[in-house]
């Protein structure tokens, strides 16, 4: 071959390396976002709380936050981007987290932090309302013919909108009964339902007790609709709480008796208020901080004459009270009353009498008097069986009766 040709065809193929290797060395224009040239990040962002289109408005809204804070170098600013997911067209643009939509669908926000001296995210080519998506502006913004270190959030908080279900239920209230002390290191917290509220069909409820004032929840307990009962043995605050809860939304195992709070609760329901059918009452208070023990006696409306302690000789104590009552009944028309002892936490019903002037007590223990008020005709007390019925079992045949 032709010494010459030779030289010229190895000439061009060194001159076809030197451009190779002169383009794998030439850096691009832009910078790759959380380098050592490039500090500018977009962090990363989750949904503030679960959203759905108002009936009322025909609109959700759609907030953000920051799970891991973006870094925004000086002079920098962080704009954000709201794009469908299905097909990832960017929608909007506003210089905050939160969007209003109209329609149903998988949203995502993005973050976008740029340099303003070199990069307008209103007045550019690169974000075309409904035309642009996501994946195609981060090609773009990787590329060499776009300004330096912008760096956007790939992933997005994630939103799915639908219609807002209707959820209209309502826990009710607690009111403690008062009178507790501490007996043998315990204390026995009782509180009932005033106003039950509103309960949808297949729904459940629990009792959870609350300690201290960060109300971190240390008990739960399920029974009788009408009250609800806890025993303590720290001096502390407490509260009783009634929850309401459909049980295909809600999961118990979300609570963590010593760690989870009432504000922890109450913050995961408004987060996911669209898929839980949910509500929780205001606690009923108990302050068992100051509590001295329990004297030897009973608690009620009736003071008693003498402390009915035990006596040696016969093992029997008696139940006195006197005829002055502090807060007197009213007993309508028609009406009649009655007076029962019970015996412990529990309240199991020991005796009914007509008059409260004498109970004889034959084993250890707290006891109340408690008067009763009830129409005859609505409340047979035959269904009581002594040692076994409450106090409690009143409270549902008898709405009209009333016990102290």
């Amino acid at each position: 071959m032709n010494p010459i040709y030779l030289y010229l065809l190895r000439s061009k193929r060194l001159f076809f390396l030197l451009i190779v290797l002169v383009a794998i060395a030439t850096p691009a224009t832009g910078l790759s976002q959380g380098s050592p040239d490039c500090p500018a990040d977009p962090g990363s962002w989750r949904p503030v709380a679960e959203t759905c289109i108002d009936p009322a408005s025909g609109v959700a809204e759609l907030q953000a936050e920051a799970l891991e804070a973006p870094t925004i170098p000086a002079g920098y600013q962080v704009v954000y981007l709201l794009a469908r997911t299905e097909r990832q067209f960017i929608e909007a643009v506003s210089a905050a987290p939160l969007f209003q939509v109209l329609i149903g669908g998988s949203y995502r926000i993005h973050a976008l932090v740029y340099d303003p001296a070199t990069f307008d995210p209103i007045d550019t080519e690169l974000i075309r309302l409904k035309e642009t998506t996501i994946p195609g502006l981060a090609e773009q913004l990787n590329s060499s013919n776009t300004p330096p270190c912008t760096a956007l959030d790939e992933e997005g908080a994630y939103f799915s909108v639908a219609g807002c279900r209707i959820c209209p239920v309502d826990a009710g209230e607690m009111v403690a009964v008062p009178g507790f002390c501490f007996y043998e290191g315990e204390a026995q917290l009782d509180a009932f339902v005033e106003n039950r509220g509103n309960q949808l069909e297949g729904m459940e409820y629990v009792y959870l007790l609350s300690k201290g004032e960060e109300q971190v929840i240390t008990g739960l307990q399920a029974g009788n609709p009408f009250y609800s009962h806890f025993t303590v043995t720290e001096p502390d605050t407490y509260r009783i709480h009634r929850f309401l809860f459909a049980p295909e939304t809600f999961d118990l195992d979300f609570i963590l008796f010593g760690e989870t709070t009432i504000v922890d609760l109450v913050d995961y329901l408004e987060r996911f208020q669209v898929s839980i059918c949910a509500d929780l009452a205001d606690g009923a208070y108990f302050d068992v901080s100051q509590v001295s023990d329990c004297p030897c006696s009973f608690s009620g409306k009736r003071k008693p004459i003498r402390v009915p302690c035990f006596q040696p000789q016969s093992g029997i104590a008696q139940l006195e009270t006197e005829g002055v009552i502090p807060y007197r009944p009213v007993i309508p028309t028609g009406f009649a009353q009655l007076y029962l002892l019970s015996r412990g936490s529990s309240r199991t019903i020991e005796l009914i009498s007509h008059h409260p002037g004498s109970f004889p007590i034959v084993s250890a223990g707290q006891y109340r008097v408690h008067a009763l008020v009830y129409d005859p005709s609505t409340l047979d007390l035959h269904f009581i069986r002594f040692g076994v019925s409450t106090i409690y079992d009143l409270y549902a045949p008898c709405p009209l009766g009333d016990y102290s």
